[in-house]
């Protein structure tokens, strides 16, 4: 179904959208209406009637007028063509209990349509030649579930059976439909159709169907229904179309030879005749009719065309702010667009910086540790040691934190002291030992007896000397190699402590 623009501003587009079915019930209060469509179901004290596939016990017949042309309690009117082009499609439906469509207690079986008088209209008949108000009756069964091991639902239904022949049932149609355009009662009860278009769609709200209260200025608008297709019916208390109702005694009701003319008309005639008072009685109908006449008269068509200028200004102004507001949208998302780009941009430049950063982060340790490596190296040869064996050292203790190390290096720094003031002794003894061979060569031609005492004090001091250049047993290599490894035994030692 098509949705017009001022539905939309109306807020009536979802509603008007899911609102393709119609079924009536519960809309009339307690009132004569009811009660006289009771007495009129029973006006021949008999309360069932004949359908197709007749005497079969299990099913219980009945005969019931499905709609009607013209209004009915909701607003929804029904007209000629739209309801004749309808009138077979309820055949086969379901008949349900009060609208509930898992509830089905039995189905329709035939169709007709009928006048006022009760007479049978012809299926060949033109809609030109149609009188201005119909019904369509159709022949139904309810299932009476006998022997059904369900004694509750076969309870069930022979107290409805049982209430439906004391008048206290109605049914209800129920339909789909595909649109609607708008019929309009004027003050002075003058019937008029309008279109549904752009223009018109402001009438929408108004409709009871909608949330209105069924008036515009004092004219009457009903949603006139179109496209229909009739899907079933319910078995309800209260109907919104008053000839709904069980009103057939035991006949064929589409047996054009039945009397039953008299009947339908007394029917029609009471029933119209309640709803005539009912619309003349409603609220809204209190006003002064002659004022509104005169006011309808004043209405020329240039003051009708000035109003819907007026509305076609209004959607051109309210067409412009949403183009309008389209322009800034699509300037928003060039600007959003543009961001992005600049933002992929940055992103990309940031890997970038951050990859050579890391790279020169890589390079800077690399020289770090080169440097650290190349200090730590020159403080252990200024402690004594060779390059190689400071290199050595290096590699053994680097994993050590800066103020370890500097242990080791002071370590090796005394080391160094005594091992110069050693050489220092050493030098003095090397000295006197020189002395001593200078003064053996003057005593030469001396006593022989001095000379090997001399000698012996020689080879004395020579033995001194080599004692205090090397310890038995040891060498400088194998000092080094002891002292690194009982450094690293203290160390760790040291570093694993509790």
């Amino acid at each position: 179904m098509k949705i017009f623009r001022q539905e939309q501003l109306d807020g009536l587009e979802g509603t008007v959208a899911n609102s393709r079915s119609i079924a009536f019930q519960s809309v009339v209060q307690e009132s004569n209406d009811v009660d006289e469509a009771k007495r009129l179901a029973n006006a021949s004290g008999l309360n069932t009637s004949f359908a197709t596939n007749e005497g079969q016990f299990d099913l219980h017949y009945v005969n019931t007028i499905l709609v009607s042309t013209g209004w009915n309690k909701n607003d929804d009117v029904f007209s000629q063509e739209e309801a004749w082009s309808a009138r077979n499609s309820p055949e086969d439906k379901p008949i349900n209990f009060e609208h509930d469509p898992s509830d089905i207690i039995g189905h329709i079986t035939g169709n007709h349509v009928i006048n006022d008088t009760g007479s049978i209209i012809e299926q060949g008949t033109s809609v030109d030649n149609l009188p201005e108000r119909f019904h369509i009756l159709t022949s139904g069964v309810l299932y009476k579930h006998i022997a059904s091991r369900d004694s509750e639902l076969e309870d069930r239904i022979s107290t409805i059976i049982e209430e439906i022949s004391r008048g206290e049932w109605f049914v209800s149609m129920e339909a789909i439909f595909n649109g609607f355009d708008y019929a309009v009662v004027t003050p002075e009860g003058e019937s008029k159709t309008v279109s549904r278009s752009e223009d018109s769609a402001f009438l929408t709200k108004h409709l009871k169907a909608y949330g209105g209260t069924g008036f515009y200025e004092g004219y009457k608008v009903g949603r006139l229904i179109k496209e229909i297709i009739f899907s079933g019916k319910g078995l309800v208390r209260k109907p919104a179309n008053p000839q709904s109702v069980f009103v057939f005694s035991d006949i064929d009701p589409f047996d054009q030879n039945t009397p039953i003319a008299s009947e339908l008309q007394t029917i029609s005639s009471s029933l119209n005749k309640k709803e005539n008072s009912f619309m003349s009685d409603e609220k809204t109908l209190q006003v002064d009719v002659n004022d509104l006449k005169k006011r309808f008269e004043e209405m020329d068509a240039t003051a009708v065309q000035a109003e819907f200028d007026e509305l076609n200004d209004k959607i051109k102004a309210q067409e412009k702010s949403l183009a309008d507001l389209a322009s800034i949208n699509e300037s928003l998302e060039e600007q959003l667009s543009s961001v992005q780009a600049e933002k992929e941009e940055l992103t990309k430049s940031l890997a970038e910086i951050s990859e050579g950063r890391d790279k020169l982060q890589e390079e800077l340790d690399t020289i770090k540790a080169e440097a650290d490596r190349a200090a730590k190296v020159a403080m252990l040869t200024e402690a004594g040691l060779d390059i190689e064996a400071a290199e050595e050292t290096f590699a053994k203790f680097e994993h050590l934190d800066d103020e370890q190390f500097a242990e080791i290096v002071s370590v090796y720094t005394k080391l160094s002291e005594q091992s110069e003031a050693k050489e220092e002794v050493v030098a003095e003894e090397v000295e006197e030992v020189e002395e001593a061979e200078v003064n053996a060569e003057e005593t030469v031609d001396s006593d022989p007896a001095e000379v090997i005492a001399d000698e012996q004090a020689l080879e004395d001091a020579e033995e001194e000397v080599e004692a205090a250049l090397s310890t038995p047993g040891e060498t400088p290599q194998s000092e080094h190699e002891e002292l690194i490894a009982s450094l690293g035994a203290y160390l760790d030692n040291s570093m694993h402590r509790n």
